[in-house]
């Protein structure tokens, strides 16, 4: 699917430079990046020149399909969720993919920047609008990462800053990964489900096939080591967490008396994770990577549309074909 925007207001696309996107995502300083975690490279991925701004792509990955589409729309810069450049390069040769896409970009004049788990950090971050999608109230950090500056005079917040005063955001305000939030009543599995597959008003990209870990026949153990009880086909839940993209690897904080969560939303199961955790009376459901981080590319789409007047696409692909 791609889904775009135009703009007759050529006076206001051509005085907005690549600087000035950078800004808006990141700040001035760019304050917003330092809150990505140290192994992620979001930023600046490739800078060909600083000229005005013709359109915007955006995309989950940098393909070929997606440089092709911004090419043949006359944008000249690419935003994506995941960085095209994760280690440092010590070549570049159109002998492989990347290789080709980079110089492909360079030939024509196509900048790229990349915003990954900064935007999984931001004050409104992937899983805040996911919760919104599924008609869910905010919820609280789920994995807490750090502590918000304080922005003073001259200094400018990026827009994914909500927590902010007349000062900009306050000092001290926490950010991390995921949110927790308590259901309005006992769910089951199914019933979960079900309401996250309401996201899909937003994308074409099929819905996951939803897999989880709770069993479907009844578990006699009464109580398990922890104190939990153990999952059934008839278990309810209250307290759910959810961290887009690929999560799974932290399903232990969920046992954590401050988080307390019942079931974890995520993407990316693997076995062993989904063995564990059912072990610990943790439920798992995995809703797909693209599919819990793609309709956050229209929301980005929506806000750059608030602050700038340029022509916008959302290029969606499927990695993974369902049958």
């Amino acid at each position: 699917m791609i889904s775009s925007t135009s703009t007759d207001s050529d006076e206001l696309q051509n005085c907005t430079t690549f600087d000035d996107v950078r800004h808006l995502f990141e700040g001035v300083p760019e304050r917003l990046l330092s809150r990505q975690y140290p192994w992620d490279n979001s930023g600046l991925q490739l800078n060909c020149h600083n000229n005005p701004i013709t359109g915007i792509t955006l995309c989950l990955d940098i393909t070929t399909k997606v440089l092709s589409h911004a090419r043949n729309q006359g944008h000249n810069l690419i935003i994506s969720h995941h960085p095209i450049i994760f280690t440092p390069l010590k070549s570049i040769s159109n002998t492989t993919t990347l290789g080709k896409i980079l110089i492909d970009a360079i030939r024509n004049n196509i900048n790229i920047l990349s915003y990954h788990t900064n935007l999984d950090l931001a004050d409104y971050s992937l899983a805040d609008y996911i919760l919104d999608k599924v008609g869910l109230p905010t919820g609280t950090i789920y994995e807490h990462a750090g502590v918000s500056p304080l922005y003073t005079k001259g200094e400018t917040p990026p827009l994914t800053t909500t927590h902010t005063n007349t000062k900009g955001t306050v000092a001290g305000t926490p950010y991390g990964l995921g949110r927790v939030v308590d259901l309005p009543t006992d769910m089951t599995i199914q019933e979960i489900q079900k309401l996250f597959e309401t996201m899909s008003s937003d994308t074409t990209t099929p819905k996951h096939n939803f897999r989880h870990n709770v069993p479907q026949c009844r578990n006699d153990e009464n109580k398990l080591p922890n104190g939990r009880k153990p999952l059934s086909p008839n278990s309810t839940f209250r307290r759910l967490a959810v961290i887009p993209g690929a999560g799974f690897s932290s399903w232990e904080q969920c046992l954590n008396m401050d988080v307390n969560v019942d079931i974890l939303v995520s993407g990316d199961l693997k076995h062993h994770e989904a063995l564990d955790a059912k072990h610990a009376g943790i439920a798992l459901l995995d809703i797909g990577h693209e599919y819990g981080e793609i309709p956050y590319l229209y929301h980005l789409q929506k806000l750059l549309a608030t602050k700038l007047s340029l022509p916008s696409s959302v290029v969606e692909e499927q990695t993974i074909s369902q049958r």
